[in-house]
């Protein structure tokens, strides 16, 4: 019996041997996808970890760079807001004036121009009036040169304003024929402005003064019908205008064409010869022609409120015994001054429109130039005769 009892014991040791094995076996292979599970998790919560934290570095740069990015936006804006204040201050100041020259400086940042306004980073522009300039102004000393010239056609009409800066140069091709037209548009143009006066017929001498001013925008004037034709190969190194004024000693107005570097060009008109130096100064056609129109608009106005005036003196007059002051005043005389003035008025009002002097025909453009010479015939008998006077 002891010795099964023994054998027997052996058995269940042996049997508990398998066991342990077996159930060691079954307990790897049970935890084992656990522990994988366990291990594979712990990769992708590493991965997770990580993802989060470049997400998290990229919002916190971007934060930091967007932060850094308003802060020049809003120090370049304040520094645009304190250039306009300069600027508009300035130019308040020189409309003032009937002939004001002087520099502004606003910084090294540059300005462009259209259509009278001065355009300033980040901020609205500032809307200059009747002004005439390059499409944009930069220079190294930060100057812009501003000059104010009072415009009379034939009454004055408030300042025409013309900027450029040291970077932009004229070059006044003269001829002999028009030597007269070429003096007053230099005499016209302050002497802080890099000008000068050289022959047209000189080929050479022109290239010469083009490539002594490089880095340089330059205009080239030329004075006379196609004058400019013979010079077409200079359009590549600077901007080219044709003024042609036309022949007649009452006779105060003419053509300007504006040529474009494909050589085609546009055409349009100038009355006065501050309004001729206007064109000089402007970057393109369409930039002159709707500052035009502002100082149009404001010459209108201004004879609007002259011919209502003149219509009450004619009523004065008309029970006085100043018959002769009345007959000059009086709208029913087709030579009076109200006479006059209505029928310039009726003349210059579409030039008051955007591009207006786009429209008109030579034959408008010589009634307006007609016109104008008639009105100033009025006001000088009223002035003869001691009457009151429109301007």
């Amino acid at each position: 019996m002891k010795i099964k009892i023994f054998s027997s014991r052996n058995h269940l040791i042996s049997l508990n041997k398998k066991f342990q094995r077996n159930f060691f076996v079954i307990f790897y292979f049970l935890g084992l996808p656990k522990m994988l599970f366990y291990k594979k998790r712990s990769e992708s919560d590493v991965q997770l970890n990580w993802i989060f934290v470049l997400i998290a570095g990229a919002v916190f740069l971007f934060i930091v760079f967007k932060a850094v990015s308003l802060q020049r936006e809003s120090a370049s804006t304040s520094a645009s807001v304190g250039m306009k204040s300069n600027f508009e201050a300035a130019v308040a100041g020189s409309m003032t004036q009937e002939d004001f020259s002087g520099e502004i400086d606003v910084g090294k940042t540059g300005i462009n121009f259209s259509c009278g306004q001065a355009v300033f980073k980040g901020i609205s522009p500032a809307d200059l009036g009747a002004a005439f300039a390059p499409g944009g102004i930069s220079s190294d000393s930060g100057k812009v040169i501003i000059k104010a010239a009072q415009w009379k056609f034939p009454l004055k009409a408030g300042n025409l304003l013309y900027l450029t800066s040291p970077k932009n140069s004229y070059l006044l091709a003269k001829n002999n024929a028009q030597s007269a037209v070429i003096d007053e548009a230099d005499k016209r143009m302050p002497d802080s402005v890099d000008k000068a006066i050289i022959s047209a017929d000189n080929v050479d001498e022109l290239a010469a003064e083009i490539s002594g001013r490089k880095g340089k925008d330059i205009r080239l004037v030329f004075f006379g019908k196609e004058e400019a034709k013979n010079h077409f190969n200079l359009l590549n190194n600077a901007s080219i205008i044709e003024i042609e004024p036309k022949i007649g000693a009452a006779l105060n107005y003419g053509n300007v064409t504006f040529y474009n570097k494909d050589r085609s060009s546009n055409s349009t008109y100038y009355f006065g010869d501050e309004m001729m130096v206007a064109a000089i100064y402007s970057g393109s056609i369409a930039d002159y022609e709707c500052s035009a129109a502002k100082a149009f608009d404001r010459l209108y106005w201004i004879l609007n409120m002259s011919q209502i005036r003149l219509v009450k003196m004619a009523e004065e007059y008309s029970s006085s015994s100043s018959q002769e002051c009345y007959n000059l005043l009086s709208s029913s005389d087709s030579n009076s001054a109200t006479f006059s003035i209505l029928e310039f008025m009726a003349l210059i009002y579409p030039l008051t429109k955007n591009r207006g002097l786009a429209g008109i025909s030579d034959e408008n453009a010589k009634k307006i130039a007609d016109s104008e010479n008639s009105l100033d015939s009025a006001n000088s008998l009223l002035v003869r005769f001691s009457c009151p006077s429109i301007y």
